[in-house]
Parts: structure tokens; C-alpha cells; sequence
């Protein structure tokens, strides 16, 4: 934990409080010892049969028996924020519950279908947004003590915007790490978010409050950002699916970062939920709503509907890359990724092609080096500004430490030029090596492991390489394999290739990520998003099979 000075401290107590305060009074107690919390909602008593069944919800579903008035916003909302004060008190995943703002929208909704067509095409649905996507009138801190300060913004962020035009009812806004630079949820601002299938575990970052609660099912839907799998680590971590989109399809404007105006690597929103189809729901309520009219750095690219089943004797080609050349993966992800192989082999219509991968430890320093050209002096000036000290993931990332990332350094504008040449000159190599593979899409891990102990996530290489590149990427859990040390054994043999590579095995420990749930992900070529969410459809309806449908409600009370 990092050290704060007095006035620092004073700052984080009046935050925790303001937020303590927005949240709903309950009587729930969690022994310290129980580690998996996923199913303490449905003990504790809190919800009722009926609003823990709506909870339940898949979202395709909620959104159905809302414009259908089988269920209103006004109860569906409170389900939720009652749901989501359970999750905070489990797994520290809020930095705020808007529960009187939510409501009121959800009256207004329920008053707009009683005489009229749905809102839009989230009409009702509740979801949660991470904390550095602009609110109008919600502070936004990003992590820094120093920023809780300052005035909170005026209006709100384009994207926090479509979705209510769409008919989204906000509800919370969820915890992001210092400096939103981390695989990790922890900061001195709100303490550390925990994994709620085990509490040893993180939930992955820097979207791990987004990740936790949905695990939990505090929220159906939410956005969180990605600049180097912040989206995709967490959802792999707690079970969930999630896409980072190709950079510009989703609005960034009012999105508050550390280093605004930094576009050497694009960070980039991206939605995460509880099936493939909540992200497709997503993704088409915000670019049916036509982002560019409202924030100039969009493309002008709007929703493709687009056929992924393959027509006669042609195939969709599943590249497989086992592992990056850079860190195995442990022996849970795998096991997880020889099933969905095998269980992809199965499919006629499908063809599976072995990928070698092209200098991903390259692109690793590489992008390490792209992401901070001022040698991390801004994030370094913030934290002093706000009486705080690195946390040991930031400091890791700023290169601080001594097995962190040392291609962090101060940059002159001749070598941010050569820089960002040798990025440019790197994705033309990677498309014709990917291109020489003749496939549609690629199947990879996610990380190197299941959600790793709290603390321990350093090595980002499996998702960035995609954001170096810019290719949009869907991730997926393994329903049926989490890490388990009956399976994934503590002593298996494999000598590392580097010191990334060591220092990863070293820490391999299957009793303490007990749990943990494993997740792969399906990439593909840039602007493909919608191609990518096809894919990643069939896959996952391949190796996990289609969902059961939901029957009827219990009653109201």
C-alpha cells in the first residue's frame, strides 16, 4: 500500500464517506475467512425471489420483458441497486451508487411506455458505467487523490449520453485503479476491489469494479475503457464477455484521462456483460445512435449487419495461437484452451489453423514504450500534487520498480516520431504475416492465467499486442474449467524461455487461485467489430452450448 500524508488522507475518508452514504443501509456481514462470494445475494434475504430472478437476467431478456411491460424500469432498477449495494459490501466495486437519479429516470421511462413506443433500445435497462466516464455533476477522479477536488463536469460524456437517449438507466459508477494503468482494481482513494469467486484474487483491471460487480450481478451492462486489455482482463477474470472495439467506433470525448491528448496508443471504450448478445446490444444502441454527430473523432461508420455462417463447402478459419512466445500460459488456461479446440474440431463448418506468433515480445516493449513518452512524469506530478505515492502496480508500470517496465522513459520529439514509425511499420508486418495464415479469426488467451493473486498482474503482453495493433478483440469465459489444483498441477515441468517468462512461473499457484474462472478471447482484422462479435457468437455457442431460456417471474410481493 502506498503512503499518503495527513491531508491525503483526510481526502480519501470524506470520498469513502460520500460514497458509503449513497449506498443502501443493509445488515450484511461477511466473515473475512469465505472467499467466494458469488452467491451471498441470494443468501443474505435482501432481494425478494422476484427481483433476484430479474437480476438473473440475461440482458437480451430484461430489455424484452421491458418494452413488453412484463416488468417495469422502476422495479427492475431498484433490483439492481439493491443487488449492487450487496456486491460493494462483498467486493469493493463502487465508487458510487446513483440510486435516487436512477429512479427518478426509470419513473420517467415507465411513464413514457404507458403512452408510447420504448424510449429506445435500452428502454429500462440499468447499467453501470466506470468511474472516469463523465457524468454530468459526479466528480471524476480517475483514481488520483488529487483530482477528487476538482469540479465535476457540466455535461455528460457523449457516451454516458447515447445510452440515456438510448433508454439506459444509470445506476452506479464503478472503481478503476491509480492512474487507470493497471491489470488490477486498487487505489489509497478506495481500496482494493477484490474477485468475488475469490477474494484472494483480483477482478482484473483497470475496469475491475465493472467486472466484479457484473459478476456479482449488480449490473446487467456496463462500459468500462481498454488501452491494454482493461476491458478484457477483467472479464476473463470474473467470467463475463467483453470487446474491445476498434479505436473511434465508440465516443471518448468527455472521458477523463491522465494524459489527454496522448494518441501515440488509443484507449478505447468498450462494453462487458453477461453474454455475447449484450454486447452486440450494446454496441449497436451507441453507433445506431450516430456518435460522430456528437463527437468529431468517431468514424463515420455505422452498424453492419453481417453474415458469419459459412455458405457451402466454405469455413469459418479459427487461427489458434497457444500461447505468445513470450509467457506460457498456466496449465488451467491450457486446459481451457485444448477444450474449446477440441470442441471447435468437432464442427464441420469449422476449420482450425495453427498461428506462430510474430515478435510479441517486440510489440510488448514496444507498446510499453508508446504508452508513457514523458517517462510517466504526469502521472509521477499528479499523485505528488495529491499527497499520495505510487501504488506498487503503478510504480511497476513507470518502470519504478526493479522488475518493472523499464522502456518507460522521456521521449524527445524526434524519437516519439521514430516511435510511432516503428508502431506503424510493425502493423503492416503483422497484417501480412496475419493475412499469409489465411484466417478469419483468431483464438488466444486472454493472460497467462486465471485472475492471478491480488497484486501479482504484470505481464499484459496476451491483450496489448491488440491494441497496438488496433484489432478489435471479444473475450469469453470456459464455463465448465476454472482453476482447480486437482487438474492444474503446482509442479509441472517447464523451463522459461526470459525472465518474463520466470518470473510468471514463479508465482504460479494453484491452491491460492483456487477459483478463478478461465476465459479466452477471438480477435480479429481491424474494423471487424461486428465480424468479431459473429465469431466470437459461434464459438462460444460451440464450446459452452446455447443457454436455457428463462421462464416466468415470481409474483410481485
Amino acid at each position: 500500500m502506498s503512503t499518503i500524508t495527513s491531508s491525503a488522507n483526510a481526502v480519501i475518508k470524506k470520498v469513502r464517506a460520500s460514497r458509503d452514504a449513497t449506498l443502501l443501509t443493509t445488515s450484511l456481514h461477511i466473515p473475512a475467512s469465505r472467499l467466494n462470494v458469488i452467491d451471498i445475494a441470494s443468501e443474505s434475504g435482501i432481494l425478494t425471489p422476484r427481483a433476484l430472478a430479474i437480476t438473473e437476467l440475461p440482458t437480451e431478456d430484461l430489455l424484452r420483458r421491458l418494452r413488453s411491460r412484463e416488468i417495469t424500469a422502476v422495479e427492475t432498477a431498484w433490483a439492481f441497486i439493491r443487488r449492487a449495494s450487496v456486491a460493494q459490501v462483498a467486493v469493493n466495486c463502487l465508487t458510487e451508487l446513483m440510486a435516487e437519479e436512477a429512479l427518478n429516470h426509470a419513473k420517467f421511462l415507465d411513464a413514457v411506455i404507458e403512452t408510447g413506443p420504448p424510449m429506445g433500445p435500452l428502454h429500462g435497462l440499468p447499467i453501470s458505467l466506470k468511474e472516469h466516464i463523465g457524468l454530468a455533476g459526479h466528480s471524476l477522479s480517475v483514481g488520483y487523490v488529487a483530482w477528487t477536488t476538482h469540479d465535476p463536469p457540466k455535461q455528460d460524456s457523449e457516451l454516458a449520453a447515447l445510452l440515456k437517449r438510448a433508454g439506459a438507466v444509470i445506476i452506479c459508477r464503478t472503481t478503476e485503479p491509480q492512474s487507470v494503468m493497471h491489470l488490477e482494481t486498487s487505489s489509497p482513494l478506495y481500496g482494493v476491489t477484490t474477485n468475488p469467486y475469490n477474494r484472494n484474487l483480483t477482478p482484473g483491471g483497470s475496469s475491475g469494479g465493472e467486472s466484479a460487480l457484473q459478476a456479482m450481478r449488480g449490473s446487467p451492462l456496463g462500459f468500462g475503457s481498454d488501452i491494454g486489455g482493461s476491458v478484457r482482463c477483467p472479464a476473463a477474470n470474473c467470467g463475463l464477455y467483453s470487446l474491445r472495439p476498434t479505436a473511434l467506433r465508440l465516443p471518448r470525448s468527455g472521458v477523463k484521462s491522465s494524459m489527454p491528448g496522448a494518441e501515440s496508443i488509443l484507449g478505447v471504450m468498450g462494453p462487458i456483460s453477461s453474454s455475447v448478445a449484450g454486447l452486440e446490444v450494446a454496441m449497436r444502441a451507441v453507433i445506431d445512435g450516430a456518435p460522430w454527430m456528437y463527437d468529431p473523432a468517431c468514424v463515420r461508420m455505422p452498424w453492419r449487419k453481417v453474415e458469419i455462417e459459412p455458405k457451402g463447402k466454405e469455413k469459418i478459419r479459427v487461427g489458434v495461437m497457444r500461447w505468445d512466445g513470450v509467457v506460457m500460459p498456466t496449465p488451467t488456461i491450457q486446459r481451457a484452451l485444448s477444450y474449446a479446440i477440441h470442441k471447435l474440431s468437432e464442427e464441420s463448418r469449422i476449420e482450425i489453423v495453427e498461428y506462430e506468433p510474430l515478435e510479441h515480445y517486440e510489440a510488448w516493449k514496444l507498446i510499453a514504450e508508446l504508452y508513457f513518452l514523458d517517462g510517466g512524469a504526469t502521472i509521477r506530478d499528479i499523485l505528488a500534487s495529491g499527497g499520495e505515492e505510487p501504488e506498487p502496480l503503478t510504480s511497476h508500470i513507470l518502470g519504478d520498480t526493479p522488475d518493472g517496465n523499464h522502456f518507460c522513459r522521456p521521449h524527445s520529439v524526434r524519437e516519439i516520431w521514430d516511435l510511432c514509425a516503428r508502431r506503424d511499420e510493425f502493423r503492416k508486418r503483422y497484417l501480412h504475416h496475419w493475412q499469409s495464415h489465411h484466417i478469419d479469426c483468431l483464438l488466444s488467451p486472454v493472460g497467462p492465467s486465471t485472475a492471478p493473486r491480488l497484486g501479482t498482474s504484470k505481464y499484459w503482453g496476451y491483450t496489448s499486442i491488440w491494441n497496438l495493433l488496433d484489432y478489435p478483440s471479444a473475450t469469453f469465459p470456459i464455463h465448465s474449467i476454472s482453476c482447480d489444483p486437482r487438474f492444474d498441477s503446482a509442479t509441472w515441468e517447464y523451463m522459461p524461455v526470459n525472465e518474463e517468462d520466470r518470473r510468471h512461473w514463479e508465482g504460479w499457484d494453484p491452491e491460492g487461485m483456487r477459483g478463478g474462472p478461465a476465459g479466452l478471447q477471438v480477435t480479429g482484422l481491424k474494423g471487424l467489430d461486428e465480424e468479431v462479435l459473429g465469431w466470437v457468437g459461434v464459438v462460444d455457442g460451440v464450446v459452452n452450448g446455447r443457454g436455457v431460456g428463462v421462464g416466468p417471474l415470481p409474483p410481485k410481493e
